[in-house]
């Protein structure tokens, strides 16, 4: 073996020894790490930042659970474990003490507490000979009831890889959604007074790479490293509950249920302020937390250039470039209809012909109202050669991107394929004349109706 290759399969066999090292610092997989204080959620912050209230609301919680009874995914076969926790009742207890404005009272285990009063008075009746030294319990004022109502796995699966000659990597990650509903009764008349609703995606995702190679004929060489991280269930579920908390509070204060301190005016009227513009900026956007925020249904016109080649009975086709335009109306948020024209030459025998053409097709997309989307079209189309008129059918797929909420850039390539063998005024063969024609442009979206 040449000495150039000897060198190159030690530098790769360093390098992945080097990735073994890095990923070694990354997750201390050998080493047991000591108990920590729970970690906070990012929305943590927001809770506790929430004007203080005119007076603490006294709630009880009697049962907060998981109403999916969906169990965990098993590559293996069944699992008994469930997706989701079942103890997310002090994780709600403890939301609504953080927010300062609910007074928790036990209810989930009102049996045992009244079973230890119970010694109490016994207990104070044979010491005191009294039992009446027990204040009452305190009651509650506002009900909180709900749970999780979903648990949707693999909302969105994807990953990409490259791999040359043995060697490469790969990335795969998986999008779990979870929704949790909570609710406010009034327990004086058993109205439900408010009820919020929120999700929160739960990520997963794994990085891996490796050689496998023979660096000669009977040497093989064999690495591989990879990562794999899964964003905790229970996290993702404080963080859900926490902001439902947030949402009820804030709407309650919105709907005049409850009030603010009076010097909290200016705190209560930015949270206000934000919660609105989050709300706004939900309604654009998608379970996949991809922002519609770009036409969906309106009138456009597009130019555009291009080039095209005409598969004939003749043996020597050429690319001719070709411009044209379009009217399209967005009849709903992913059916466009789309008048088009077009002039270009086509290269028949030693001849160069000018064409004009017109036609009708009906466009689908698959990400409408997001900034970059692609679409399949079919249509019917009458190509002129300024002696004759040819009608083909066509389908075609494109991309689009949108610069701005009124200008966007589309790219199409598409196949043409006549009724008949004439375009060339040659009639030979069994396949008919066809072309392919490639264009680009600019699209102009006339009036922006994003938002239906």
């Amino acid at each position: 073996m040449s000495p150039f290759k000897i060198v190159k399969n030690i530098v790769l066999l360093i390098g992945m020894l080097q990735i073994q090292g890095c990923k070694s610092y990354l997750i201390h997989t050998s080493k047991a790490r000591k108990a920590r204080i729970g970690e906070e959620s990012p929305v943590l912050s927001e809770l506790k930042s929430l004007p203080k209230p005119k007076e603490q609301i006294v709630a009880a919680v009697y049962k907060f659970r998981d109403q999916t009874g969906q169990y965990k995914l098993s590559e293996s076969g069944g699992s008994w474990s469930t997706a989701i926790s079942q103890g997310t009742t002090p994780i709600l207890l403890k939301a609504l003490e953080e927010s300062k404005w609910f007074l928790n009272v036990e209810r989930e285990n009102v049996s045992n507490l009244m079973n230890e009063r119970k010694i109490i008075r016994q207990s104070m009746a044979q010491y005191q000979n009294t039992n009446d030294g027990l204040p009452p319990l305190l009651f509650a004022g506002v009900l909180l009831e709900g749970g999780i109502v979903s648990y949707d796995a693999n909302t969105v699966t994807g990953g990409s890889g490259l791999r040359y000659f043995g060697s490469g990597g790969s990335t795969q990650y998986r999008q779990d959604r979870i929704t949790v509903y909570l609710r406010a009764i009034s327990t004086k008349s058993g109205k439900i007074i408010k009820t919020v609703y929120t999700s929160k995606t739960i990520l997963s995702q794994s990085v891996s790479a490796g050689v496998f190679r023979y660096v000669k004929l009977s040497t093989l060489l064999e690495a591989e490293t990879g990562v794999t991280t899964n964003e905790p269930a229970q996290m993702a579920l404080t963080e859900a509950i926490e902001k439902a908390v947030t949402a009820l509070v804030i709407e309650g204060i919105k709907d005049k249920l409850w009030e603010y301190a009076e010097n909290d005016k200016a705190c209560a009227e930015e949270a206000i302020a934000k919660y609105d513009a989050e709300k706004i900026e939900d309604q654009v956007t998608d379970v996949y937390g991809v922002k519609e925020s770009f036409p969906k249904k309106g009138l456009s016109i597009s130019a555009n250039y291009g080039v095209a080649q005409l598969n004939s009975d003749y043996k020597l086709p050429a690319i001719k470039s070709v411009y044209g335009f379009e009217l399209n109306y967005r009849l709903f948020k992913n059916c466009e209809l789309s008048l088009q024209g077009a002039q270009g030459e086509f290269v028949i025998g030693s001849n160069i012909t000018k064409w004009n053409s017109y036609g009708l097709s009906n466009n689908l997309f698959f990400q409408p109202g997001q900034r970059f989307g692609g679409f399949i079209g079919a249509g019917i189309e009458n190509v002129n050669n300024r002696t004759s008129n040819h009608l083909n059918l066509n389908g075609s797929f494109g991309m689009e991107f949108h610069l701005n909420k009124n200008f966007a850039l589309r790219a199409t390539a598409g196949y043409y394929l006549f009724l008949n063998d004439l375009a060339d005024e040659k009639l030979f063969g069994k396949l008919n004349d066809n072309y392919w024609k490639s264009k680009i442009g600019f699209t102009y979206y006339l009036k922006n109706l994003g938002k239906n």
